[in-house]
């Protein structure tokens, strides 16, 4: 549940090694300059997991017999009555804000891209007059049907065929997502622990991350930190196979067992991290296991040490009251977009996530001992305006509502078997 971030940053009168000078002020995305706290080059990319590409992708599609409906081309025909695709991705708000971004950073004419879900959504009889009421979670918009898979799956083939066309970037999920083989991971974890004060931690750099998927971000931030392999601490839901860290798997069965879990490698990392980072994992993690993961990593920061969180907000708006059912779909949307391998299941785009505003996590991180950092979080510049996390995702740079809090632990822990 790992992602890719950022690129190199020098951090002056830093404790820790940086190889490479970067511009102040760089072009983002659409022309406007974007400045950092600290130099950083490129600006913020979108927050995606590893795992979005296959291992929640399903299995092999399969191709199903379709009509000729327009233009010559094949095109779904089913009924769009309980459909969950096209009312999210034809909402306003959210084509505009997040659909369209990352389409566009795909190498895929986003326009286009929304011009042919409106017209396979029409085909099957979605009204346009259900864009002005979206409920946006579960509960409210029912679950996903067939006609979501053929949806997904006619956009996969438009978007391979623009691909074939010329008219859309070929790009895959890995040049998508670790453009610099997650080398700029380690610089923004390098940036956070020294903007705008260099944390105060005592003896070499211990370093986490939760839910590091393949543990290449790990990596990057060991080897800008100039980390041991058993000060790097790779946790996953598996263990993970990586020459250069030290793994440890959670056991998400039970409550229980994911509990008895994080106290076995609390053993190992308890009062003692310099660094933690969990990038888009937690809102995978729900009830009394999302308070214990907290927890846990609350009591493994030294004294002084920080936690960066990565996360895709959810306040509610006016206008969509909550993102749960775009975001779960969301993370398919590379299989329309690189593998062109969309699930033929409907049941498995409801993922057992929960999404939360910015003020919900700041507040559980607070109960399991954890004090919010303000001035640290503030990453991103603007017009010579330094940028919250709220702001940030709100903000034309965030593809999901991207956000990045920081905290500091609030008292000194002791384990307790």
């Amino acid at each position: 549940m790992a992602l890719k971030l950022l690129s190199l940053v020098i951090v002056a009168s830093s404790g820790y090694s940086v190889h490479q000078a970067v511009p102040d002020t760089v072009p983002p995305h659409g022309g406007r300059k974007l400045s950092i706290a600290a130099p950083l080059d490129p600006p913020l990319p979108p927050l995606v997991e590893n795992e979005m590409e296959e291992a929640e992708m399903g299995g092999e599609a399969k191709q199903q017999p379709q009509p000729q409906l327009r233009g010559g081309r094949q095109v779904v025909l089913a009924s769009s009555e309980g459909s969950v695709v096209c009312p999210s991705f034809l909402q306003p708000n959210i084509q505009q804000e997040q659909l369209m971004r990352f389409v566009r950073s795909a190498g895929v004419p986003a326009d286009e891209f929304v011009n042919e879900t409106q017209s396979i959504c029409s085909q099957l009889g979605f009204s346009p007059m259900k864009r002005l009421s979206y409920g946006g979670t579960w509960q409210a918009m029912g679950m996903a049907t067939s006609a979501d898979v053929q949806v997904m799956q006619h956009l996969s083939d438009w978007v391979k065929e623009q691909q074939q066309l010329n008219k859309a970037e070929n790009k895959t999920w890995g040049s998508f997502s670790k453009p610099n083989n997650g080398a700029s991971a380690g610089s923004l974890a390098l940036h956070v622990a020294n903007h705008p004060t260099k944390i105060s931690v005592d003896g070499p750099p211990r370093l986490m991350d939760f839910g590091c998927g393949s543990g290449q971000d790990l990596a990057a931030i060991q080897m800008a930190f100039g980390a041991k392999k058993d000060d790097s601490f790779c946790l996953d839901v598996y263990k993970v196979q990586h020459p250069n860290l030290t793994s440890f798997a959670l056991n998400p069965a039970s409550a229980e067992t994911y509990s008895h879990s994080l106290n076995s490698v609390l053993k190992h990392t308890e009062n003692s991290i310099h660094v933690a980072v969990s990038m888009v994992t937690f809102h995978h993690i729900t009830g009394s296991m999302r308070s214990d993961a907290l927890a846990f990593i609350s009591k493994s920061l030294a004294p002084g040490g920080i936690f960066l969180m990565a996360e895709w907000d959810n306040s509610p708006t006016a206008a969509v009251p909550s993102r749960e059912v775009y975001y779960d779909i969301a993370h398919f949307l590379p299989s329309i977009l690189f593998s062109h391998n969309v699930p033929t299941d409907a049941s498995i785009f409801k993922l057992g996530t929960e999404y939360l505003p910015l003020v919900t996590w700041k507040k559980l991180a607070r109960v399991a001992g954890l004090t919010y950092e303000a001035q640290r979080s503030k990453l991103v510049k603007v017009n010579g305006i330094q940028l919250s996390p709220e702001e940030l995702a709100t903000s034309p740079y965030a593809m999901n509502r991207d956000a990045y809090l920081v905290f500091h632990r609030e008292r000194l822990h002791r384990f307790s078997a």
